[in-house]
């Protein structure tokens, strides 16, 4: 029973460096991705296109295709801003924002044992378990040894969330902000 014990923690010891190490790499950082997301009460799925900007706590999710929105994240705001309705609301920090809380995990900004348990599914497979009640049930983040190719949030309503990291530029500092043309209508719920 003790050797198990011991190796089942040593596994998981490896498995937290390991992903912890592939992490850091993504605080100053370009991804190109690819976004599906199944909604399981109305049997539908959204496919989305855009990019990810990080830079440490600042966030910058710029959707493309089927339509233009930035979700710009700022000491603890966020800025969603819509061209085709000309509005930008400002909303305080959702910790049931799945895609936010992904985000914040590749910036550093959170820690990523602090809120999950981390088990190796297979060599490139990583399962993210909240260690306190979510809105999540759970995370799993595919790699190919070096860099995540593919996150997967599953909420506990059945949601399924699936984001495809392609062209990746890492480790490169870069100026992160919002510009917004000043005719917008402000819808601020952050107050």
């Amino acid at each position: 029973m003790r050797i198990l014990l011991l190796l089942l923690f040593s596994l998981f010891s490896f498995a937290q460096a390991n992903i912890n190490s592939i992490l850091k790499q993504y605080r100053f950082s370009q991804i190109k991705f690819e976004q599906e997301t199944y909604f399981k009460d109305l049997n539908e799925k959204q496919k989305f296109k855009g990019s990810i900007y990080i830079q440490k706590s600042t966030l910058k999710l710029e959707y493309i295709q089927p339509y233009k929105q930035i979700i710009f994240v700022k000491n603890k705001k966020v800025y969603i801003y819509s061209p085709q309705e000309n509005q930008l609301v400002i909303t305080n920090q959702n910790r049931d924002f799945a895609i936010l809380n992904v985000l914040r995990i590749l910036s550093g900004e959170d820690k990523i044992d602090k809120f999950f348990r981390i088990k190796l599914l297979d060599k490139d497979i990583y399962l993210l378990v909240p260690k306190k009640k979510s809105s999540i049930k759970q995370i799993k983040l595919f790699t190919n040894g070096n860099k995540i190719t593919k996150i997967e949030v599953q909420d506990k309503d059945g949601n399924i969330l699936i984001v495809k990291l392609n062209k990746q530029i890492l480790n490169k500092p870069l100026k992160l902000d919002l510009k917004i043309p000043n005719n917008v209508d402000v819808l601020d719920y952050s107050k």
